[in-house]
């Protein structure tokens, strides 16, 4: 069921304990700057690795992230908490894609092309019983999914060749903890006092965006490095403490109640402090840093969900601007 909401806004944002105050770096030190896509140590130097949903997986470093639905232009790509996309009346998807998804579907239903046929054989993963099927489908093509049942997870995907497919599904691994830092359960603590004279480090080495979307578990991650971070720190660093904001009218269950992002904010020195984010429609828009909360103006939610690839809902109201990045 759609839920019942006044003045929301869609926005599709498209592209990844105490401590003393005197963290901060100074300006002059200033790092090199660096994409939000981060590749692990162990990751072969053409794939890159994309979480959800409490696994990891490597894909191609061409591949896209969402482009699928309305979005799509044929290019290869992951899907993963797509969250709110257009509705198209028909949709052509590319040639080779992967899905990270809950467990429900069928994965041969999403894959098509004659994947119905496919054996499963019983896998483990990472000591977890999984279920694995691999092969050839219609069009000279190859196709296979993991299906993880006591996680509610799957991987599945199709691809030209047959050594992609394998790599990805070769790659799946079950995370508490993401390649960026973020945990895959929900934090249930309020961050510790940051120690901090501004809101945030204001020359982090690096911010992890951990999406949730009041879900339960991690949906999606990304992060900033060098200059990037300093960027969103600034931003963050500029907003004020926070006052009654606008807040949809909405019917009970229809959002998650819980917070939609935290923010990961590593100093030089090693500290990694947390901010909570809340944006959702039916919640004031408000950001906690464990010393207090502060307003979350629009234009800043759009700058913390850049490189996230995922279509999202928050409430707006007349006073504060919106600022929709623009799809690949």
């Amino acid at each position: 069921m759609k839920p019942h909401i006044a003045g929301v806004l869609a926005v599709a944002a498209m592209v990844a304990g105490p401590a003393m105050a005197g963290c901060a770096r100074p300006p002059g030190a200033a790092p090199s700057d660096s994409a939000s896509r981060v590749v692990s140590p162990t990751t072969p130097p053409t794939y890159h690795v994309e979480s959800s949903l409490g696994v990891q997986v490597t894909v191609p470093s061409d591949w896209q992230v969402n482009d699928w639905g309305c979005r799509s232009d044929g290019r290869p790509t992951l899907v993963r908490a797509p969250g709110t996309m257009p509705a198209c009346l028909s949709v052509d998807g590319p040639s080779e894609l992967a899905f990270i998804d809950p467990t429900g579907r069928k994965p041969a239903q999403t894959i098509g092309d004659g994947a119905a046929k496919l054996v499963e054989h019983p896998v483990r993963v990472d000591g977890v019983p999984a279920r694995r099927a691999e092969g050839r489908i219609s069009g000279g093509r190859y196709a296979g999914w993991v299906i993880i049942p006591s996680r509610h997870v799957q991987v599945s995907g199709r691809t030209d060749e047959q050594d992609t497919i394998t790599r990805i599904l070769d790659s799946v691994e079950l995370v508490d903890i993401d390649y960026l830092g973020c945990p895959t359960p929900l934090p249930a603590d309020r961050p510790a006092p940051s120690g901090l004279r501004t809101f945030v480090d204001p020359y982090p080495d690096s911010i992890s965006v951990c999406y949730y979307g009041g879900e339960r578990v991690l949906q999606a991650s990304t992060q900033r490095e060098g200059h990037a971070a300093w960027r969103l720190a600034a931003a963050l660093n500029g907003t004020a403490p926070a006052r009654d904001s606008f807040v949809a009218e909405c019917l009970p269950g229809s959002f998650p109640t819980g917070y939609d992002a935290v923010l990961l904010v590593r100093s030089a020195n090693g500290v990694v402090r947390r901010v909570m984010v809340y944006f959702q429609p039916c919640v004031p828009r408000r950001m906690d840093n464990g010393d207090g909360a502060h307003g979350l103006p629009l234009d800043l939610v759009a700058q913390i969900m850049d490189g996230m690839a995922i279509g999202y809902g928050t409430a707006g109201d007349a006073s504060t601007p919106s600022t929709s990045a623009p799809g690949k």
